[in-house]
């Protein structure tokens, strides 16, 4: 690492200090509010999708007694201000992340709405209230079934959420099972539907998008396809390439009485010009783009979970697969493609040839699965429940049930030597997996790059990883450096350690995930060993550390497999 990068690293280490100690010292010293409500939309990037539609919930009448706010990054605020406008509620108050209005929100909000997740330096305070809306049903692998990608992020949330809201049963089902929460989340799932689905029952609102943008009377067809690429690797370039060429020969195909919006992801978007086309426009930003959905008569689209969705308008669906073969290779889905009901097409020929028909193929199976309970009332079901704590009418309220098995987390480490990569494998394939839940732990921003270190997990076990790495506050990084690398310890500076470590136990996993065990097969690092030596719960160590049961690394599986039992 050189001079300049180690500089640059510092002043992050720096600012994230300072930044920290702002935070933790509103959280601190200031009580939770009861009427304030935070929402974010896409990493504060965005403001549309179920937090759009949450927020025309919350424009209403019965929730003006609410202070609501808006969390956004500094180059979107004009586009989060108007979103703002549109959904009725321009009473919010915005706030920059990062701002100290934003920790703020993050210390004393007492409810939270995001589609994404939060702030990793975000610690949940035990009045606070948290809705977790995805923001989309799953095609694309994810979770266990794409150990191509890390996933403590995705992970944290929905183990923080108090409420986890589906749109059917398929989605509920699949992200419990990739994301490994059935024995460590304790909070509520809503079977409410999207708040954003909810657009596709409004016949009214789409005769006025119909009637504003002048296509009243002709067909509308919506071209939404995917990211291509997995997190971290696109394929920016040669997609742009593609599409441009599908466009100019699309576009000699489709008549004077064709509308063909598209809309396409934000890496690919900056690159296509419509200028050159007739019937070829990029879809008006002005709209919530499941308004402007509700607006179209067909949706085309390949690998998009936008077509789970789209399927409650009752209108007619195309998947343009011209890659299909590839796509399968790189990324993966998790539905297989023959069972849909939709007609697929790989070339632009037969595309507008399918525009041309009428819909001759029967969805009820796949919204029966995929859409059962989506409705018109979704987001007000929703914020009656989470904000007035009303009994559900017309949706269910699900809590999941533990095995009964003790749950055992085990840290890993980085795994950088193939040797010890070997090791640990070698002594997680050596557990009987039936008889405890096993949970390997990392660090995220450890492995973010190495994925691949953590693709030897056996079906049977479990990833619970870690996202960020520890925060502190000034005072304690002082404590902290006095202790690791002076060897000097106060009374006052080990329980500012403790306090501090127990915090961030709280940041990774929340009040209520509280595992039986904690063992360090890798026992180096201090932060780690911290966060251990504070838990509840069993501590076991393959180095000798005051507090830990010592245990060879050669008999831990052995002895691992000797505690479950009792």
């Amino acid at each position: 690492m050189g001079v300049s990068e180690k500089i640059k690293n510092t002043f992050k280490k720096a600012v994230n200090v300072v930044r920290c100690s702002t935070y933790y010292r509103i959280l601190t010293d200031k009580e939770v509010r009861n009427n304030w409500i935070y929402l974010e939309s896409r990493k504060c990037t965005d403001f549309a999708s179920n937090i759009f539609h949450v927020a025309k919930e919350l424009s209403k009448e019965e929730y003006k007694s609410f202070k609501v706010f808006v969390g956004y990054k500094k180059d979107k605020y004009e586009f989060i201000k108007t979103k703002l406008q549109e959904s009725g509620l321009d009473e919010a108050v915005m706030v920059r992340h990062e701002s100290k209005e934003y920790y703020e929100c993050l210390a004393l909000c007492k409810y939270f709405f995001t589609d994404f997740h939060l702030s990793h330096r975000y610690i949940k305070r035990k009045e606070q209230k948290i809705v977790s809306l995805w923001h989309g049903t799953p095609l694309k692998t994810l979770g266990k079934d794409c150990l191509t990608e890390t996933q403590a992020s995705v992970q944290r949330i929905f183990l923080l959420a108090d409420y986890q809201v589906y749109p059917g049963t398929f989605m509920k089902e699949k992200m419990i099972d990739v994301y490994w929460l059935q024995n460590l989340y304790k909070g509520e799932i809503l079977n409410t539907g999207y708040p954003r689905n909810s657009a596709f029952f409004n016949e009214s609102k789409r005769e006025d998008i119909r009637k504003e943008l002048a296509i009243a009377g002709k067909r509308v067809i919506m071209y939404m396809p995917t990211f291509r690429g997995i997190a971290g690797v696109n394929r920016n370039k040669e997609q742009n390439e593609t599409l441009l060429g599908f466009f100019r020969e699309i576009d000699e195909l489709l008549t004077d009485n064709d509308v063909f919006f598209i809309k396409l992801h934000n890496y690919n978007d900056a690159y296509i010009d419509c200028s050159e086309f007739k019937h070829i426009m990029k879809a008006p930003e002005r709209y919530d783009n499941y308004e402007l959905q509700n607006a179209c008569d067909v949706l085309v689209t390949d690998y998009s979970s936008v077509f789970f969705d789209f399927a409650v308008s009752g209108r007619k669906i195309i998947l343009f697969q011209y890659d299909l073969e590839e796509y399968l290779k790189e990324r993966g889905v998790c539905i297989d493609m023959d069972e849909l009901p939709f007609p697929r097409v790989t070339n632009t020929e037969d595309l507008v040839m399918e525009i041309n028909r009428p819909k001759n193929y029967n969805d009820k199976e796949f919204l029966k699965k995929f859409a059962n309970y989506d409705n018109e009332n979704a987001s007000k079901m929703l914020c009656e429940k989470v904000l007035f704590g009303k009994n559900p009418t017309g949706y269910t309220v699900e809590k999941l049930i533990p095995n009964g098995k003790k749950n055992v987390v085990i840290y890993c480490g980085p795994l950088e030597a193939e040797k010890e990569r070997e090791e640990f494998w070698e002594m997680i394939n050596g557990l009987d997996l039936d008889k405890a839940n096993y949970y390997i732990s990392y660090f995220e921003p450890v492995m973010y790059k190495h994925a691949e270190r953590l693709a030897c997990l056996p079906e049977k076990a479990n990833l619970l990883g870690m996202w960020g790495r520890i925060s502190f506050t000034l005072r304690e990084c002082v404590a902290y450096f006095s202790a690791t690398r002076l060897n000097i310890v106060s009374k006052k500076g080990k329980e500012k350690l403790r306090k501090h470590f127990k915090r961030e136990m709280i940041k990774h996993y929340g009040h209520d995930v509280k595992p039986n065990t904690f063992v360090l097969w890798y026992a180096q690092d201090k932060d780690v060993v911290g966060l251990y030596e504070n838990a509840t719960g069993k501590k076991i160590s393959t180095k000798k550390i005051n507090g830990f049961n010592f245990v060879d690394r050669k008999e831990l599986a052995q002895f691992l497999n000797s505690e479950a039992e009792q």
